[in-house]
């Protein structure tokens, strides 16, 4: 039993000394009234990217390279009913990013307008 628990002991402190922790993104957004840029300023690249508008419209699947830049037109990114951003009606309050890193941690970024 002793022998046991010890085990128990050893395998709940390698699981949490092996446990990743998200990571927050360097990013640089610059964006005009058609698109967003988004700049990895980075050492690694950013996998299988989430890029949302307002906590709703988004485009997923991306990957941005480290040190390079992704841009998408605003009409690019759509909701779960599959309508388009509209940049002309709608405002750009917040940007989120989530996404892989290569060491199995995820990465984050948020902004706001």
């Amino acid at each position: 039993m002793k022998n046991l628990i010890s085990l128990v002991v050893i395998s709940i402190t390698l699981f949490l000394a092996c446990e990743k922790k998200d990571r927050d993104l360097n990013v640089s957004i610059k964006s005009n009234d058609y698109r967003v840029e988004i700049t990895n300023e980075d050492s690694f690249n950013y996998e299988n990217a989430e890029l949302e508008i307002n906590g709703k419209y988004e485009i997923k699947g991306v990957t941005i390279k480290a040190g390079e830049t992704y841009k998408a037109y605003w009409s690019d990114f759509f909701d779960s009913d599959y309508n388009k951003f509209n940049p002309s009606s709608m405002s750009r309050q917040k940007f989120t990013i989530y996404c892989d890193i290569y060491d199995g941690s995820k990465g984050f970024f948020y902004g706001e307008k």
